[in-house]
């Protein structure tokens, strides 16, 4: 059985984590400071890391650990830990896109800033004509990507989305 005082050093080795920026390496770290925790119990490994994902203590860990001093952990740390599984599982998708028109004495311009889940900042600028060429190098990927085998779940489920972006350029 883990005792208190392993979850404390569990606890202490989560805020040392989680003090610095989450990266794509924080999820590996916590997993590892987990197997540590589990002594090469592969179950006890899994129910631990899943319980702390799914914000609760998982019933098969009931005689493996101090239930409430986990549960503790647990609200301390589970919304931590999945933005640290999606930021290792996603790090490099954009999680955030913004643009602001500027009037500027040679034309309109677009100054956008692309966000990805691990926090890096993309800064670019476009003018009509550029922002242009970007939507048509999307549109011809989306074709190449239709063309992919499996990808048709993708687009069926984003088929609204598709026709969103249909309507919008009717508009234009």
């Amino acid at each position: 059985m883990i005792e208190e005082q392993t979850l404390q050093q569990l606890e202490v080795i989560m805020k040392r984590i989680f003090t610095l920026p989450v990266t794509r390496t924080t999820f590996r770290e916590i997993q590892s400071a987990f197997m540590g925790i589990a002594q090469g119990d592969k179950e006890l490994f899994t129910d631990m890391v899943e319980s702390l994902l799914a914000g609760q203590v998982k019933p098969t860990l009931k005689d493996k650990i101090d239930v409430d001093g986990y549960q503790e952990i647990i609200d301390e740390y589970c919304i931590q830990t999945r933005v640290s599984k999606e930021v290792h599982d996603r790090g490099q998708f954009i999680s955030f896109i913004t643009s602001d028109v500027l009037n500027q004495s040679n034309g309109i311009v677009l100054s956008n800033c692309l966000k990805t889940m691990e926090g890096e900042e993309l800064r670019f600028a476009t003018d009509i004509e550029s922002s242009m060429q970007l939507i048509a190098h999307f549109i011809g990927r989306l074709h190449e990507a239709k063309n992919v085998e499996g990808s048709e779940k993708d687009f069926g489920r984003l088929e609204g989305t598709l026709e969103n972006l249909r309507k919008g350029l009717d508009q234009l």
